[in-house]
C-alpha cells in the first residue's frame, strides 16, 4: 500500500485501519511499541480482551437438527466498551498518542440488502 498512496493517503490508511481493527489493533507488536506500553499494560490488556472474548457455539447440533450458527462479530457499543476498559490502562499520554493515532473518525456503513434487480414501475 505504501508504494501507491502518498504520504497523508498511507496516514489515513493507517488509521482507518485501526478504527476498523477496534481493540484488537492495541495488542499488534507495533502499536504495542509505538504506544510504549509497559508488561504491565499488556498483561491487563489481554485480561480484559480475553474477559471480553465471545463464547464460541457449543460443538454439535442444535435441537433442530441444525449446526449452530457461527459466532456474530460484536456490536459496535461491545467494541466500545472494551475500548474503554483498555484505554483506564493508559496513561494520558498513551490516551492522547491513540487518539492521534486514529485520526478523525471514519463511519463505515454496512451493504444496503438488495433484495434483486429493480422493477420496472407498472
Amino acid at each position: 500500500m505504501k508504494a501507491i498512496l502518498d504520504g497523508g493517503q498511507f496516514t489515513r490508511f493507517k488509521e482507518i485501519s485501526l478504527q476498523v481493527e477496534g481493540p484488537r489493533a492495541i495488542m499488534r507488536r507495533d502499536v504495542e511499541k509505538e504506544l510504549g506500553l509497559t508488561d504491565d499494560q499488556r498483561d491487563k490488556i489481554h485480561d480484559v480482551m480475553e474477559q471480553n472474548r465471545p463464547q464460541p457455539p457449543h460443538r454439535g447440533d442444535d435441537e433442530g437438527g441444525r449446526p449452530p450458527e457461527p459466532p456474530r462479530p460484536p456490536s459496535a457499543e461491545a467494541r466500545q466498551k472494551v475500548m474503554d476498559q483498555i484505554t483506564t490502562v493508559f496513561t494520558q499520554s498513551q490516551k492522547e498518542k491513540w487518539a492521534a493515532m486514529l485520526g478523525k473518525k471514519f463511519e463505515l456503513k454496512p451493504p444496503q440488502q438488495h433484495e434483486g434487480p429493480p422493477r420496472d414501475e407498472e
